[in-house]
């Protein structure tokens, strides 16, 4: 019987395969058990290369790059937070304004990612109780869907009223 923890990936995208990766070669005490995505063959070929199950599910990417910035406008002050710059060395010529931007989150946030899924994979050994826990990731997600629901009606929409 093995000790190492079996883990199931949700996306096979360019985030998804790095997961997949260091859960199967960087986190100790962990394993990829299985991979879903949507796209024909997406999970199937990270899940193969990397001794996992397969199957399909969901997965969304911006065609400029990876962009994870937010704001915040209140009646005290904003806040920002995140760029798609890469670094902040910027051109201004006759054709405009250009900056190298992240192609893919795990350029960005490589060490956070593999840190995130060794406390997971710690947190579940040990059965103790996330820094992060489920009750986060609901919040999160319900501001990002109260945000695209607002988008559609052209209107405010709570978080309280998503279900």
């Amino acid at each position: 019987m093995s000790t190492s923890l079996g883990v199931g990936l949700i996306g096979a995208g360019w985030m998804g395969a790095f997961h997949g990766e260091s859960l199967a070669r960087r986190v100790p005490g962990a394993r990829l058990a299985m991979v879903a995505d949507p796209a024909p063959g997406a999970a199937a070929r990270i899940a193969g290369a990397l001794g996992a199950r397969a199957t399909a599910e969901a997965s969304f990417r911006a065609s400029y790059g990876y962009d994870i910035r937010g704001e915040v406008f209140g009646s005290a002050g904003m806040v920002t937070a995140g760029d798609i710059r890469r670094d902040t060395m910027t051109y201004y010529g006759e054709a405009g304004v250009a900056g190298g931007t992240w192609r893919r989150n795990v350029e960005e946030f490589r060490d956070a990612y593999v840190a995130e899924l060794a406390e997971f994979t710690a947190c579940v050994r040990e059965k103790t109780t996330p820094k992060v826990t489920g009750q986060d990731a609901r919040a999160a997600l319900a501001i990002a869907l109260a945000a695209i629901r607002s988008v559609q009606a052209g209107a405010p929409v709570r978080t309280a009223d998503i279900g």
